[in-house]
């Protein structure tokens, strides 16, 4: 079986690079912490009200074709 062909190879990871990410791991926290579960909840919310929105005003000013409602 032919293996799938990318767009573009992907690169080789290197022992360097894990020890890298490893590092990136160790950083401490702010005792302020709480605050970003906030954010995300806001933002999402904020998201979701505006998709719906932008929903809502496409299918007022745009109706479907007859043939999609058979």
């Amino acid at each position: 079986m032919e293996t799938a062909k990318m767009f573009f190879r992907l690169p080789r990871v290197s022992p360097g690079y894990f020890r890298y990410l490893k590092a990136g791991q160790s950083v401490e926290v702010r005792g302020d912490a709480t605050v970003s579960p906030r954010w995300a909840v806001l933002l999402g919310a904020v998201g979701l009200g505006l998709s719906g929105y932008s929903s809502r005003q496409l299918t007022i000013h745009h109706k479907p074709c007859p043939r999609t409602l058979r």
